[in-house]
């Protein structure tokens, strides 16, 4: 049972003086009363939209104010002005009390669709249909949920008499199985159809007829209810075309800053990949702490488990490329930009591995290059290396016994470890180098070759550009860094000033669902939701956007320059961290907005202030 207690309000006057009334569990009771005598300022009280009062307001001997979720498990309004959501159609206004309280199957729904004359209407906005039809929607959507509680606030008080007469026949009916608690003017109705009829007078009740009803404790049945994920789903899409448009703006905001993440990793990246093979980082360059040079037996002592291969080289002498000629022809030679990498089986697309000085292998772009100037299969063909030694041009002829799986940048050729030198005595009878190399099986190899071999110094040969490189992108990164932050920022921030426009523009819809007992936490979230939907949405399309477009430039690029290459490839911490900043500061702006709801008065957001 609903129980008053020397409840007491004032405004400027006293409207309500220390009444005090116990309602039975069933019936209804119609108030009558003069216009500003307080009766509305009662029943936003007894609903619990009005908590500035003095007394008690008793729900089966319980507080109001101590019950948790009050109105959601007890009380559904009807409003003279209906409190209707206008973008939204017939079905969805009286569905919306699923997604805040247990309701009646689909099935009955359906029966009391039928029987309110709704079944027709079901798909139409609010703009095409009448006062009488808005105030039977207003009704189902409080008889869906099925609350032992129906206050209904001058429920009559724009409809002709007809409408009138119905709305309040059907309220008399849905008496038998709950309280209704009406307010009107109408003293006809109110007189036709009643169980208790009141009247407030100076803030106390006057009773002007009563029938025998019994007192009983008001129980809520527990009922199905419809996921809050719908809710959230209704809001978003009754600002679908300016959270559209937002999404539109952020997802451009994060193209370009992840498209700038984008190409300043896979430059870094592409610039070590070229480096390492260039220069591998277990190339190691080898020379004698007295400056001396190197002799073919000198790198021969340099024998240990962790050594794979060692190179000889003299500066003096230059590998101009290959050719199909034993006479050097500049246009009709493909030079070679590496010939220090080494290779295994397991390497190889296709033939095998040298097995002598006059043996070599090649790369798979390297083969093709000098296929199209051949016109020829090369495998197992002899061709031409040509060196130069100051103005002396000389050529040593040697067999492709296989290729290798790589595309690399620069041309490459593969020969045993001492190939290269022992080529360079056998054609200028140069039998020393100043330039040692060796290869390594792992980085940190290298510290036990400072120790066994101490007269001799080791560096690796790419350390000094690797960290150069690494240094100037790393300063290019922080600076990009510092404009995506206030790009993100500014984007985020945005989305917290039209939210909080929404929010203003939505008070209304807002103190709608608060009547219908939704919880300021479930308001709130819908506001946060809304941004980091926004954001989530944006996010996605940038990465699906920027994976798409790299794809398929990386696809045009391997096409032109007929290698398989993947330039651009999309950082993954860069993606972690933008995604975690852009969260963070989208939960933080939407703050304010959802704050906005926190301090907003229901009666007065029902009302249209």
């Amino acid at each position: 049972m609903l129980e008053i207690r020397h409840l007491y309000k004032e405004y400027d006057d006293i409207i309500i003086d220390d009444l005090n009334y116990t309602f039975s569990s069933k019936g209804m009771y119609v108030i009558l009363g003069e216009s500003g005598c307080g009766k509305s300022t009662l029943l936003h009280i007894l609903g619990g939209l009005d908590d500035k009062y003095q007394g008690e307001v008793l729900i089966n001997h319980q507080d109001i104010q101590k019950c948790k979720h009050y109105r959601r498990k007890y009380i559904s309004f009807l409003f003279q002005n209906y409190n209707l959501i206008e973008n939204m159609t017939v079905k969805d206004n009286y569905q919306i009390v699923r997604y805040l309280k247990k309701c009646l199957s689909l099935k009955k729904e359906k029966h009391l669709i039928d029987d309110l004359g709704l079944n027709d209407l079901k798909k139409r906005y609010l703009s095409k249909v009448s006062g009488g039809q808005k105030q039977r929607i207003a009704l189902a959507r409080s008889m869906l949920s099925q609350s032992p509680i129906i206050l209904c606030d001058e429920p009559t008080g724009s409809l002709d008499l007809n409408n009138s007469k119905m709305i309040f026949k059907m309220l008399y009916d849905l008496s038998k199985q709950a309280l209704v608690i009406v307010i009107t003017h109408d003293q006809y109705l109110a007189y036709q159809y009643h169980d208790v009829l009141l009247k407030l007078e100076h803030g106390k009740f006057k009773t002007l007829d009563k029938k025998e009803l019994h007192l009983y404790q008001l129980t809520h049945e527990k009922l199905r209810k419809k996921s809050y994920i719908h809710l959230i789903y209704q809001y978003f899409k009754s600002s679908f075309r300016l959270n559209t448009m937002m999404t539109f703006l952020v997802s451009l905001s994060l193209i370009c800053i992840l498209a700038t993440f984008t190409l300043s990793s896979s430059t870094r990246m592409q610039l070590k990949k070229q480096i390492n093979q260039l220069i591998p980082t277990t190339q190691i360059k080898v020379t004698k702490k007295n400056n001396d040079f190197f002799s073919i037996d000198d790198l021969k002592k340099l024998q240990t488990h962790t050594i794979t291969q060692r190179y000889l080289e003299n500066s003096q002498v230059e590998m101009l490329g290959v050719s199909m000629l034993s006479q050097y022809q500049e246009q009709k030679t493909i030079y070679i930009g590496d010939c220090t990498q080494k290779i295994t089986s397991n390497m190889l697309k296709k033939g095998r591995l040298y097995r002598n000085n006059k043996e070599i292998v090649l790369s798979q772009s390297t083969y093709q290059h000098l296929k199209r100037l051949a016109h020829q299969n090369l495998l197992n063909k002899e061709i031409y290396i040509h060196y130069q030694y100051y103005n002396q041009i000389k050529s040593i002829k040697v067999k492709i016994v296989g290729v290798s799986q790589e595309n690399t940048l620069l041309d490459t050729l593969y020969f045993k470890e001492m190939a290269n030198m022992d080529h360079i005595n056998e054609l200028f009878q140069l039998k020393r180098g100043n330039i040692a190399l060796v290869f390594i099986n792992q980085d940190k190899d290298i510290h036990q070759l400072v120790k066994e071999y101490n007269e001799l110094n080791f560096k690796k040969t790419n350390q000094q550009i690797t960290r150069t490189i690494d240094q100037q992108i790393n300063k290019l990164e922080l600076i990009l860094l510092c404009f995506s932050l206030l790009a993100i920022v500014s984007c985020c921030f945005l989305i917290g000033e039209i939210l909080y426009l929404i929010v203003i523009k939505k008070e209304h819809y807002f103190s709608i669902l608060r009547s219908l007992g939704a919880s300021l936490l479930q308001v709130m979230l819908l506001v946060y939701f809304q941004g980091l939907i926004i954001m989530n949405v944006a996010f996605i399309n940038a990465y699906l956007f920027l994976q798409i477009t790299s794809e398929s430039l990386n696809e045009m690029i391997s096409h032109s320059l007929g290698q398989s290459l993947h330039l651009l490839v999309l950082d993954k911490k860069s993606l972690i961290i933008v995604y975690a900043v852009a969260f963070l500061l989208t939960f933080i702006s939407s703050t304010i907005p959802a704050l906005k709801i926190k301090k907003m008065n229901i009666i007065d957001g029902l009302k249209g202030k």
